[in-house]
C-alpha cells in the first residue's frame, strides 16, 4: 500500500500505435518445392544395389508427391569427374512432376540403371564428390536467379525450397576430406538458403 498514490497519481504512460505494413497477399506468394536427387553412378553401384532399388525409389517418389504445378524434380548421376543430367534435354534444370508421363518415368528408371560414363578418362569409374557438388551449387544458383527474375513484374514473390538428396555407396576414391569438411564444397550449398526459402542437403549411404 502506497498512500502517496492518492495525492500523486502515476503519469499515464500508455502508448497507442496506428499504422500499416505492406506484404504480398496469400495468392501472391509462390513457394515451389524443388527436389534434386544426385546419385553415385560408379560401377560399384551395380554390386551394392543389383536390383535397382534406387531407380524404383525415385519413380515411387515422383508417383507419391502431390500432383501440384509447384513441385519440381531433377536427377543427376555422377561418376569420375562426369556429371550427367537425366532430364528431357539432358541439361541441369528442374522439371514439373505433373508433366511426367509413364514413358518419362520409364526412361528415367532406365537411365539410372543403364548409365555408362561416356568419358575415356582412366578415372571414369572412380568416385568423386567435389566435382558433382560444385555442379549442384552452380545449378541451384542459376535456378534461384531465374526463379526470382521470372517473378519480376508479376507482383508475386517466388522463393523456392530446395532439397538435395545425395546418394552414394562409398567414399571418394581419392581422399577429399579437406575439400568436403574444411572448405566449402557442402557449406556453400547450404548457404544458398539466404537467397531462397530454404536449401537442405540430405545424404543417403547405400550399403
Amino acid at each position: 500500500y502506497n498512500p502517496r498514490l492518492n495525492d500523486e497519481p502515476p503519469s499515464d504512460r500508455t502508448v497507442s500505435l496506428d499504422g500499416e505494413f505492406c506484404t504480398p497477399g496469400a495468392n501472391d506468394v509462390v513457394r515451389p518445392i524443388k527436389i534434386l536427387i544426385m546419385m553415385d553412378a560408379s560401377q560399384s553401384m551395380g554390386v551394392t544395389d543389383p536390383d535397382g532399388s534406387r531407380a524404383r525409389a525415385t519413380v515411387d517418389l515422383i508417383d507419391n508427391l502431390p500432383q501440384d504445378p509447384e513441385i519440381y524434380i531433377a536427377v543427376m548421376l555422377f561418376a569420375g569427374s562426369t556429371s550427367a543430367w537425366l532430364t528431357r534435354n539432358n541439361q541441369p534444370n528442374f522439371e514439373q512432376i505433373i508433366t511426367y508421363t509413364a514413358q518419362d518415368k520409364a526412361n528415367l528408371q532406365s537411365g539410372i540403371l543403364n548409365f555408362t560414363n561416356p568419358s575415356t578418362n582412366p578415372n571414369r569409374d572412380s568416385t568423386d564428390f567435389v566435382k558433382p557438388l560444385a555442379d549442384v551449387y552452380a545449378m541451384l544458383s542459376r535456378d534461384i536467379a531465374h526463379t526470382r527474375l521470372a517473378a519480376l513484374g508479376t507482383g508475386k514473390e517466388a522463393r523456392a525450397r530446395y532439397s538435395v538428396i545425395f546418394l552414394s555407396d562409398g567414399q571418394p576414391t581419392q581422399n577429399q576430406d579437406f575439400e568436403l569438411l574444411c572448405q566449402d564444397s557442402v557449406s556453400r550449398i547450404r548457404s544458398l538458403k539466404d537467397l531462397a526459402e530454404d536449401v537442405r542437403m540430405n545424404t543417403v549411404h547405400v550399403f
